[in-house]
């Protein structure tokens, strides 16, 4: 078994290789890539979650009553509530890109 595989249960009480959903380099042994996947697996459920509020706070801004500018102090404080939500999403995507290519280089520095 390589550092790509894991065991799974079959349902039968047989333990069977299953392959992992992300590739991992070689030079990884098995418990780096678990670690390396999970590492992964956080980064993109932080980017998922981190999407979605930016998401919400748009469409409260967009639902904000008219006139969406600066002279009306609901849609301000609605469109700054987005703009922080958009910057927490563009540091979890930076961070999600750190650990693909950490894995990429196998841990190695």
């Amino acid at each position: 078994m390589n550092a790509r595989t894991t065991i799974a249960s079959n349902g039968s009480g047989r333990a069977q290789a299953a392959r992992s959903p992300l590739p991992v380099p070689a030079i990884y042994g098995e418990d780096q890539a678990q670690s390396a996947l999970a590492v992964l697996e956080a980064a993109k459920q932080r980017v998922a979650k981190a999407r979605a509020a930016a998401d919400s706070s748009l469409l409260k801004a967009k639902s904000a009553p008219p006139p969406h500018e600066i002279g009306n102090p609901l849609f301000v404080t609605l469109f700054e509530k987005h703009q922080n939500d958009r910057e927490i999403l563009f540091a979890a995507m930076r961070a999600l890109e750190r650990a693909r290519a950490e894995a990429g280089r196998g841990g190695e520095e």
